[in-house]
């Protein structure tokens, strides 16, 4: 066939058309800087099959023109990009060795066929790289086979191998049995979805305005002495070779804001006030009123809900408050209360409760630890109270409505509490932005309440969750067998990769171990390395010869990039 389209083709236009496009495809898809010949020494003997350069720069080629693989160097050696293509290569070979071990057969015109169809297989799919278009020999010489820069020869080949490869993919899919009650399966987790209303209370939120005495931290600290020590050794970073660092509380009062046109005079008189409020406010620290108190009552930093804490800050960087505030903490000693301080838009009073450099001592951290336990298990009891409250308020409601309206009026008296929509999701699926809660989900499809409230408290990650089940969606006999042919090629699809992944995988690793693969480590070094500089380069596991086997091509074809028509 296509000797016929070769003395055919003498159109003057489509010789215009393919200089573009042949332009085009080298500068987008050149070759990988380090492809260069080295001579005819193999890559990888696989299978009986000699992978040199050449092979692999088509594969590589072939690859970017049909995925849009992202050309970030750093994103390549990631995902291993360049390790795929070759695994890729090896695993075809693989494929076509096991085809013909069966007796099958795929010809130079079965590729010539598949070429002039306008079709190509690359990573096992097919795909369409002509689109409307017709046929063109010239156009598939000089703008699909110069930039490979392979001759017609050795790609009808590598598509007559890449067929075989396929085909042995395509027997193993149509041999894979699918029981009914899977397909049933598949699709009633994909028809059954429900929708949740939930209120989420946060144990963090409400352990923000906890403050641990120096007794409940040391019985902490007694009764869970191992659990820390667990944890110390988790968070070992945060207390070791630390630079200057201060403990510090903020009470910020904001200046009220003049007028555009005000004169400096009248901006002065807005000020005032506020100059008065904080003198007032740093005697009642004086006095020996508590700083905790006094911030949450007074200040207006985000901070104020933990008694203007804002924990350990390095000193060198500073608190990104005001600079007035930064420079009070490296004046004050060890400890200390700051005078009241005047910022560009408010006055503050800053207190440094300790400083610290280098190693933390243990038993120091173990108290900190014990501190942040303490908070955290007291906002967990406070959360689960709110949470209950809200649940028995929302109990006396008679309709979906009105108990999401319950939800939504504690949420808008408690800023603490969120209140959010999942969204619909199916009963295998985490809840969405809430994590796994298979209690939660379990509830959700069995509850028959007429307000769709689900009657407890469920405890999701670090948050205690009122939910009610705002809309449900379920599928049919009719609809399930609209959709079992589709299913069932979806099942055959998946559950033959998996088996073909495995046993590919395996046969590919006995046959190095057999010696039938073959790496020449020497060549692979030099071309699997990605242009990143060293500072910036990711540590990656050394390459192994047939640890990606049986992915054909893995995140190449993933939903990351695309697939094929097939």
């Amino acid at each position: 066939m296509l000797d016929f389209l070769r003395r055919s083709a003498t159109s003057v236009f489509s010789w215009l058309i393919l200089a573009a496009l042949a332009v085009v495809f080298v500068v987008s898809f050149g070759l990988p800087t380090d492809a260069v010949m080295t001579g005819s020494r193999p890559l990888v003997k696989a299978f009986g099959e000699r992978i040199d350069e050449q092979a692999y720069r088509v594969q590589y080629n072939l690859v970017r023109r049909f995925l849009p693989v992202p050309k970030d160097a750093r994103f390549q050696q990631m995902i291993g990009f360049k390790e795929e293509v070759l695994e890729s290569a090896i695993e075809r070979e693989l494929l076509r060795d096991v085809a013909e071990e069966m007796g099958l057969e795929a010809t130079e015109r079965d590729a010539e066929d598949l070429v002039a169809n306008g079709h190509i297989i690359v990573l096992g799919d097919t795909y369409d790289w002509l689109g409307n278009l017709n046929f063109d020999y010239e156009l598939f010489t000089n703008a699909f086979l110069r930039p490979l820069q392979t001759s017609e020869k050795a790609y009808l080949e590598l598509q007559r191998r890449e067929w075989l490869a396929r085909t042995v993919r395509d027997l193993v899919e149509a041999g894979v049995p699918v029981a009914e009650g899977e397909l049933r399966r598949r699709y009633d987790d994909e028809a059954n979805r429900i929708s949740l209303r939930y209120a989420r209370f946060a144990f963090a939120e409400f352990a923000r305005d906890v403050d641990p005495t120096t007794e409940e931290i040391e019985a902490w600290l007694e009764g869970h002495r191992d659990e820390l020590a667990q944890e110390f050794d988790r968070q070992g970073t945060r207390f070791l070779k630390l630079p200057p660092q201060a403990k510090v509380s903020v009470i910020e009062l904001p200046k009220a804001v003049p007028l555009a046109d005000a004169t400096d005079e009248a901006a002065e008189e807005t000020t005032r006030p506020v100059a008065a409020l904080a003198l007032a406010v740093r005697q009642r620290l004086a006095g020996g009123e508590d700083f905790r108190a006094v911030a949450r009552e007074t200040s207006a930093h985000a901070s104020a809900p933990e008694g203007g804490a804002l924990g350990w800050i390095t000193i060198k960087a500073g608190t990104g408050i005001d600079p007035v505030v930064d420079q009070a903490i490296t004046d004050l000693g060890e400890e200390g209360l700051s005078p009241v301080l005047e910022g560009e838009h408010a006055f503050y009073i800053v207190r440094v409760e300790g400083k610290r450099e280098g190693d933390v001592p243990q038993e120091e951290a173990l108290r900190e630890l014990a501190a942040d336990a303490v908070k955290l298990d007291r906002g967990r009891a406070r959360a689960d109270e709110a949470a209950r409250e809200t649940l028995e308020a929302a109990r006396e409601q008679g309709s979906v409505e009105a108990v999401i309206g319950a939800l939504r009026t504690r949420a808008e008296t408690d800023p603490r509490v969120e209140v959010r929509e999942t969204g619909l999701f199916s009963e295998s699926e985490p809840v969405p932005a809430l994590g796994r809660s298979p209690e939660l989900v379990s509830a959700a499809w069995t509850i028959d309440a007429e307000n769709k409230l689900l009657d407890q408290v469920y405890t999701v990650g670090q948050a205690a969750v009122v939910a009610v089940v705002e809309r449900r969606e379920t599928g049919t006999d009719e609809e399930f067998l609209r959709a079992r042919p589709s299913l069932h090629a979806e099942a055959k699809r998946e559950k033959a990769a998996r088996v073909l992944s495995a046993w590919a995988k395996y046969r590919c690793r006995d046959a190095r171990d057999r010696g039938q693969v073959i790496p020449n480590d020497e060549l692979l070094g030099r071309i699997l390395t990605y242009d990143v500089p060293e500072s910036e380069a990711l540590p990656t596991k050394p390459y192994a010869v047939c640890d990606r086997v049986g992915g054909r091509g893995g995140l190449l074809r993933s939903g990351l990039f695309g697939r094929g028509d097939r």
